[in-house]
């Protein structure tokens, strides 16, 4: 059931996301704990690593995903978590991924969250957190 919403979220984010960069799905044959998809945007790039889960659900995301994320933050590259609890997406950088354990209620997630996007994706907010990471690692 996981695997079909993520799938959903990912058709959500190439649609809404079209004409902002490109967008890759990776098949994580490229290793243990790699990211979902690749995001290029003209200068920059980001990974996203896509859940979903429901409201008032334990979160739950991998020691290999979590380190995956971290290590590519301390290497300078921006990577982020896209979760979806319900209707909302968050946006979460990848160094704060390992906070991302136990039941959150909404306002800590969006204390966590770069973009908070109560029902449908908002693109601009997306690209600006993504550009405005890279710029804060390098």
């Amino acid at each position: 059931m996981t695997k079909i919403l993520e799938r959903n979220l990912w058709r959500s984010l190439r649609t809404t996301l079209r004409g902002y960069g490109r967008l890759v799905r990776i098949e994580n044959v490229a290793g243990v704990g790699t990211p979902d998809v690749y995001w290029r945007l003209p200068g920059t790039g980001a990974w996203l690593e896509l859940k979903v889960e429901a409201a008032g659900q334990s979160f739950s995301i991998g020691r290999a995903q979590i380190a995956w994320l971290a290590d590519e933050v301390a290497a300078g590259g921006p990577a982020f978590v896209v979760l979806r609890v319900g209707r909302a997406t968050y946006l979460i950088r990848g160094d704060r991924a390992e906070l991302l354990e136990g039941v959150l209620t909404d306002a800590e997630l969006a204390e966590l969250a770069d973009v908070v996007c109560p029902r449908t994706i908002d693109p601009e907010a997306f690209v600006a957190a993504v550009e405005h990471f890279g710029k804060e690692l390098s």
